[in-house]
């Protein structure tokens, strides 16, 4: 199986500015905004009693300082970025289309992949950021192959969406319900051997946000929600079902838990990794869900 290019573009203080002014005022994902300041406290700073049609100078003035400092180290991490997309992206793409049932058709353009300094790692239609905050700051990130292959379960997913739907399958589903489909997939596909053992991946239970949100099993025990879609995936798949048809089959699930989605989303938009600190909020918030199998 051939699978796309990788791209990697070195990233400018320019597309970063408007990365950063566009997350600082996200309004589907408000927190966003949290964790930029916690990240760069010293641009919360800056901002602190600045109305928000002037935050913008601010930014801009924050980005093209950190890049002149940074510049040197920035350009190195993209350059071994490249290397690595190469040597480990490559087959774990490879692997991950098998998982997903998946060809690209001919002439694909492939996947363009940029740094970026954000603490999280938004994505476009073909590319996405990866965050270099990290290994800018002497510690490890996740890097590229990692990123990538979240982020591009995420487009091979759409493309199966897009073939399920016949009308706009975002408004189909929701924003929620898309929200928990492509960020429970992501870790569940690479949790399967073939993709965890060439990027060196761990019981990854996705993003932050989901990492205290537990579904009711069949024995009314508590199972983290990546955790349970893994084995509903696993146990599918031993039975030969088309990945299409597994897709489906999630989409009922979690319709069937809809407000309890719609719940949790609600209170990681008004309080964040704050939930981890307060216990009443986390004691709500990890409630188990009763899930209903179709």
């Amino acid at each position: 199986m051939n699978a796309p290019k990788i791209h990697i573009i070195t990233p400018n203080a320019e597309k970063e500015i408007d990365l950063f002014n566009k997350f600082l005022n996200h309004p589907i994902f408000p927190q966003h905004r949290n964790m930029i300041f916690s990240a760069f406290p010293d641009l919360q700073n800056s901002l602190k009693n600045t109305p928000r049609d002037e935050e913008e100078n601010i930014v801009r003035e924050f980005i093209f300082n950190f890049y002149k400092e940074n510049d040197e180290k920035i350009q190195k991490i993209a350059l071994e970025a490249s290397v690595e997309a190469n040597e480990k992206m490559l087959p774990a793409l490879k692997e991950l289309a098998v998982l997903m049932d998946y060809e690209w058709k001919d002439g694909h353009p492939g996947y363009t992949a940029i740094p970026t300094i954000l603490p999280f790692s938004p994505f476009e239609k073909d590319l996405f950021y990866f965050s270099i905050l990290g290994e800018l700051r002497g510690t490890k990130g996740k890097g590229v192959s990692f990123i990538g292959i979240h982020e591009i379960s995420h487009f091979i997913l759409f493309d199966t969406l897009a073939s399920i739907y016949e009308r706009n399958f975002e408004k189909e589903l929701g924003t929620n319900l898309l929200y928990f489909l492509k960020e429970i997939l992501a870790p569940v596909l690479m949790n399967q051997p073939t993709i965890a053992k060439i990027l060196s991946v761990e019981n990854y239970s996705g993003n932050q946000n989901f990492k205290e949100i537990y579904i009711l099993n069949e024995n009314n025990e508590k199972v983290q929600i990546s955790r349970y879609f893994q084995r509903f995936y696993e146990k599918a798949r031993s039975e030969n079902k088309k990945f299409t048809d597994i897709v489906k089959e999630m989409i009922l699930l979690l319709r069937s838990i809809q407000n309890e989605i719609d719940l949790r989303q609600k209170m990681w938009n008004e309080n964040g990794p704050k939930i981890f600190q307060d216990d009443p909020l986390l004691q709500k918030y990890s409630e188990g869900i009763k899930i209903t199998p179709q």
